[in-house]
């Protein structure tokens, strides 16, 4: 992974979870051992927030999937006793 964050895909458009954790995680390295430029900090930061927001929501949507999938088979379930 490059040493910059990923400023080609600022949307988060075709962005896969595992991208976006993995730029976060590189961020919050740098962040720790205070590997970067003053001046860079604003943009990095900004970035990072729109990453954990990026994630957290792709996690939502998947944990709402898998609640729905349970509730149709505990309905099922339910429907066949």
């Amino acid at each position: 992974m490059s040493s910059t964050p990923n400023k080609s895909k600022p949307d988060g458009l075709n962005l896969s979870f595992e991208s976006a954790m993995e730029e976060l995680e590189l961020i919050c390295k740098k962040l720790e051992n205070e590997d970067m430029e003053l001046d860079k900090l604003p943009s990095i930061y900004e970035r990072a927030l729109f990453l954990k927001t990026y994630c957290s929501t792709k996690l939502d949507a998947i944990k709402a999937s898998i609640e729905l999938v349970n509730k149709n088979d505990r309905a099922l379930q339910d429907g066949n006793k």
